[in-house]
Formats: structure tokens, sequence, C-alpha cells
């Protein structure tokens, strides 16, 4: 009943849009406030290492947005991996303890674990077979091809670690009207190709990574794809 509510649909629909434009705005802002920083260096204002050693902001702010906005559990995980890692590399660069980023390089694997095991346990069909209706892969340092043709899609997971995951949808078909996959990739990339009668709704959380919307869909569609997630140092396309 609540859901027919026109005020609250509104809110929601605002809420949606603002996480999406956060993640995609994030990369520029940054861009745009290093370029800043190297140029008032070289004009003699600032000392670039003086700004730009509190770098661990950025994922201070990724993390949290990915807390407050939780979409998921990998949401939440993501978060809180992000939170820790930039607390405490920003306590380093206060002078405060003494760290070193190499020093958290395991928590890449632990990322991938985690996630991981959520797929299996969550995802439709677990975490390499895929059922009849949704897809799952993940791909660690190498490569994951995967074709549906399910006349009743409704969505999956795709996970890439340094590697990479190409899944093909243009021959599925949503009974619904939505369908729902949950992405996570870490110095990897997600390929996604899909009928141009569906059009795409991006839920991403980018942090230093890419995400490219190339279909030819409708601006209006009855079948819809969904993609939630988190991608960290990577990229994720989709295509016609």
């Amino acid at each position: 009943m609540t859901d027919s509510i026109p005020g609250l649909e509104a809110t929601r629909r605002s809420g949606r849009r603002s996480r999406i434009a956060f993640g995609s705005l994030l990369p520029g802002l940054v861009l745009v406030v290093v370029g800043l920083v190297f140029l008032l260096d070289n004009l003699g204002l600032v000392e670039s290492w003086s700004v730009l050693r509190f770098w661990p902001v950025i994922l201070l702010v990724a993390g949290i947005h990915n807390l407050v906005n939780v979409r998921d559990r990998g949401s939440v995980v993501s978060g809180a991996l992000l939170v820790a890692v930039g607390a405490l590399l920003l306590l380093n660069a206060l002078n405060l303890i003494d760290v070193d980023i190499w020093d958290f390089w395991p928590i890449i694997l632990v990322a991938i674990g985690i996630r991981t095991l959520m797929n299996a346990n969550s995802g439709p069909g677990g975490a390499s077979e895929p059922s009849e209706s949704g897809e799952s892969a993940t791909a660690f340092l190498g490569s994951v091809e995967r074709r549906n043709n399910s006349a009743d899609f409704r969505g999956g997971s795709a996970s890439a670690f340094m590697g990479g995951v190409n899944l093909d949808l243009r021959e599925a078909d949503i009974a619904g009207e939505r369908a729902v996959i949950n992405v996570f990739a870490i110095m990897g990339g997600l390929e996604i190709r899909i009928p141009e009668e569906w059009t795409v709704e991006l839920g991403v959380m980018s942090v230093m990574g890419g995400i490219e919307d190339k279909t030819r869909g409708p601006a209006v569609a009855a079948k819809r794809l969904v993609l939630k997630g988190t991608v960290i140092m990577g990229g994720i396309e989709i295509r016609n």
C-alpha cells in the first residue's frame, strides 16, 4: 500500500538517481581535485604531496557511501573494508600509526572469498553452474564466458578479480519486468551483452573504475536489467 504513495515513490527514485550520479561523478571529481593540486603546485602556491598524502579520504568516502546506501550484503562488506583500510591509511598519513598500503593486499583475497561465498549461497544456481532462470560466474586470474537463453531470466551474479567475465544474454528473455545482476570486480572487467529490447538501470559503485552503457535500447522499455554492486580499479561494459 505504501508503494503507491506518490511522494514515497518520488523519494525512492530520487535516492536511486543520487546513488548512480555519485558513483559516476566520483572518478571525475577525483581527477579534477588532483589536477588542481598539481596546477597549484606548479604555480608555487601549495606543495602537492602535502595535499595528496590524504588520498585515503577517497576510500573513506566510497566506503561510507556503500554503508549508507546499502543495496545488498556485498555493499556492506565492500563498504566496511574500504572504511577500515581508508581509516588506517589516513591515520598513517597523519603520522599517528605506521602502516604500508602493501600490508593490506590480503584484504583483496578476503573480499573475493566473501563475495564468492555469498554468490554460492544466494546466487541462482550456485557459483559455477547456471540455473535455467539465472546466471552466476566468477573469474579469478582468468576469463569466464557464459551464455543464457532462458525464457525466464531472473538475474544472478558476476565477479572478477584480475580477470574477465563475458555474459551473453542476447537470447534470453525476462518473464517479469526486471532482472537483477549483482556485480563485483577488482582489477577485472565484466562484459554483458543484452537484447536491444531491454533497457539498463545502473546502481554500481565505481572506485577508480569505469562503467560504460553502449546499448541501443529504447528509453522506456518493458524489460529492465538492473546492475548492482561495486567496481574497484576495474570496468563494466554493457552492449547489445
